[in-house]
């Protein structure tokens, strides 16, 4: 009895010491969290990558964090390269800021306020780095990646600011599920599935090991359908991307003028879904609906070896079976620019193996998806002596009005004017319009243009945002949605790489 009592005494005396220590992590690790305010903001996103002490708990919970007059927030967190800080974030934080001084603020622990720009980001994935205009203060702490491995059962801790009005929550759960493949036009592949609860406002925010290192970055949530077309929030399904892709993205950003490293193959991948929801399940469990190669942009490396099998479907890449081309996509994710790929593919009847080469995207590319896009329309031609993207339409059909709040009801079609004034359309924006959400990336030119077509062109559907050329008008603006496959019952993905 006495040695049982000692085992007993033992255990409850380590839990004590394993809750104090997992508390100093913790408090170790807030001076690091920021909360990330928007008080400049624009109609439209703007394209990324294709843009702690003792006294800690103290200070953080000393005052209520004044953020009147901001637009949105967020969370972040800081960490340093050759000694300089930067804040990390999700994207999706700050995409929408004006390109404006004085439009992204971040508050410290102290609940003091710094002024930060954005270096770069990459909407894929979500990701976001900032950098402070000014001197950041000393009260200012810095977090380190993890490189371990994140291991399933891992305890980990989420801290942010749930609906910007909490700062500096914490919560714990465990890691229960890696490399997770998230759905939208956002966010793909290399996330980690987690217990640990976060909501509106965490986003960006660390989700932090036992050891105080980042595991990940707290960037969504996830839904579930009901009976009713509602959703139902899954607090215990929460995602946040890994540290090994967050060093790759923040690496890169940092040496490539706020890009993320690409390979470009110039190849159009496609499927066709079974029918024109946007939440339609992609048809997967049969050689009929594989993924097939749409076609290869002109500047493609390999373009002469691959314009012969348009239409093969994509059996492998680099070996592994792939069912739809958000797999595709994250097989191509892993390959550097500069090295080849091998698909394994069906044409004809036969199977066959291609070698393709790669060289780095680079902004001008997105031009060319740009260009593809609109011949494929058959209703628009790019009229090039306009900075900014003007649109001459030549015939009618393809793309369907909506009213600025309709829901997806009868679209009336987008009529050919004879009219040279009336048949002009700048686009102002592309990407999503929906009545509950809207996913627009601005156009100021070619390359932006190119890029949301990129990010939003496997949902099938683009939504343009015009306004006719000859008018100032805003009540003149105008939405009109294309369906990728030609059809409106019809969904067809398609993939940029």
């Amino acid at each position: 009895m006495k040695n049982i009592a000692l085992i007993f005494v033992f255990n409850v005396l380590t839990l004590i010491s394993f809750s104090q220590t997992i508390s100093d992590v913790i408090e170790g690790a807030l001076g690091a969290v920021v909360t990330v305010a928007v008080y400049k903001s624009d109609f439209a996103k703007k394209t990324l990558g294709f843009r702690g002490e003792s006294y800690a708990s103290t200070e953080a919970y000393a005052k209520a964090l004044d953020l009147s007059g901001a637009k949105s927030s967020g969370s972040g967190f800081i960490v340093s390269k050759s000694n300089k800080k930067y804040v990390i974030t999700n994207a999706h934080v700050i995409e929408n800021a004006s390109s404006d001084t004085g439009s992204i603020f971040i508050f410290s622990i102290s609940r003091k306020k710094y002024e930060v720009k954005i270096v770069g980001g990459d909407s894929f994935y979500d990701f976001a780095v900032l950098e402070f205009v000014g001197k950041p203060g000393l009260e200012i702490s810095e977090l380190q990646f993890s490189d371990a491995v994140p291991r399933v059962g891992e305890s980990v801790y989420a801290i942010g600011n749930p609906l910007g009005e909490y700062p500096y929550t914490v919560t714990d759960g465990i890691i229960s599920a890696k490399n997770r493949a998230r759905g939208g036009t956002t966010g793909k592949f290399g996330f980690i599935q987690t217990t640990a609860t976060v909501i509106w406002g965490n986003s960006g925010g660390p989700l932090i090991d036992k050891t105080g290192k980042v595991a990940g970055i707290n960037s969504q949530i996830a839904f579930a359908d009901t009976p009713g077309e509602g959703s139902i929030w899954q607090s215990q399904i929460n995602f946040a991307l890994e540290s090994a892709v967050s060093i790759r993205l923040f690496n890169d950003i940092i040496s490539n003028k706020g890009k993320v490293k690409r390979a470009y193959f110039g190849l159009i991948f496609s499927q066709i879904s079974r029918s024109s929801s946007p939440k339609s399940e992609v048809i997967t469990n049969s050689d009929e609906h594989q993924p097939v190669i749409d076609g290869v942009l002109k500047n493609a490396p390999s373009f002469e070896l691959i314009q012969q099998y348009k239409g093969a479907k994509v059996l492998e890449v680099n070996s592994e079976s792939v069912r739809n081309v958000e797999e595709i996509m994250g097989e191509f994710e892993k390959i550097a620019p500069g090295s080849n790929v091998t698909l394994r593919i069906k044409f004809n009847g036969t199977e066959n193996i291609l070698t393709l080469k790669s060289r780095l995207f680079i902004e001008s590319d997105h031009d060319q998806i740009a260009i593809d896009f609109i011949r494929n329309t058959k209703i628009f031609e790019l009229d090039n002596e306009h900075p900014q993207v003007v649109l001459t339409q030549k015939a009618s059909g393809g793309f369907y009005l909506r009213d600025k709040m309709s829901e997806l009801k009868k679209l009336k079609e987008l009529k050919y004017s004879e009219d040279a004034e009336n048949s002009k359309f700048i686009v102002l924006a592309a990407g999503i319009y929906n009545k509950e959400s809207s996913s627009l990336w601005k156009t100021e030119n070619l390359h932006d243009f190119g890029a949301a077509i990129r990010i939003n062109s496997l949902t099938g559907i683009i939504d343009l945002c015009l306004i006719p050329y000859s008018s100032l008008n805003p009540e003149d603006i105008q939405f009109a949605r294309y369906y990728l496959s030609g059809q409106e019952d019809i969904l067809k993905a398609i993939l940029f790489y």
